[in-house]
């Protein structure tokens, strides 16, 4: 009759082994090293797609970037908007390239805003629309986007897609002067 009394009591002690395995070895998985590792796959990404410490590989950099991208990284998003947007790898997907770039810039990603801003002027690849031009950049301009900041200047100053105001014009000129330009 002991015999199944140790044998019950080495299941459980199995068990229990194995329960306190599984509880430290995930106790170390918190969300923010999740976001930790999601951000290096995004970092590994970029550094494919430049060629940055390591070979330039097309794959690799869509492949971690786009993982990233779905995931919800602004930065994942923008990258591979770009990728897509100048065909690197031969990868030129515009339609893509706008999607990727509208979920970065609704996520405040300056240098997207400042892209579809452009894309909104010229009407390359969505619709040719001043006023949402505009929005673009007073959003990366809020940003800190220096370009988007002497734009929204010369909008002001011009009265193009705004109503002419020099006070406003000369508010958006300043913030692009403070932070100086490429030429300097």
């Amino acid at each position: 009759m002991n015999a199944p009394i140790c044998n019950l009591t080495l299941h459980t002690l199995r068990a229990v082994t194995l329960y306190v395995w599984i509880v430290g070895a995930f106790a170390f998985v918190t969300p923010r090293s999740i976001a930790e590792d999601a951000s290096a796959n995004v970092d590994q990404g970029i550094a494919y797609l430049n060629g940055d410490g390591v070979p330039r590989d097309w794959n690799k950099a869509e492949e971690l970037l786009k993982a990233g991208a779905v995931a919800g990284d602004r930065r994942a998003q923008f990258h591979l908007a770009e990728m897509y947007y100048l065909g690197e790898g031969g990868l030129t997907k515009h339609a893509a390239a706008m999607r990727w770039y509208t979920d970065a810039a609704e996520q405040g990603h300056p240098e997207a805003q400042l892209r579809l801003g452009y894309f909104s002027v010229v009407g390359h690849s969505i619709p040719r629309d001043i006023e949402v031009a505009v929005d673009w950049f007073t959003q990366a301009a809020r940003n800190g986007e220096a370009a988007a900041q002497a734009w929204l200047g010369a909008a002001y100053a011009n009265g193009r897609g705004v109503t002419k105001h020099e006070e406003e014009a000369v508010l958006w000129f300043s913030r692009y002067a403070e932070q100086g330009s490429a030429e300097d």
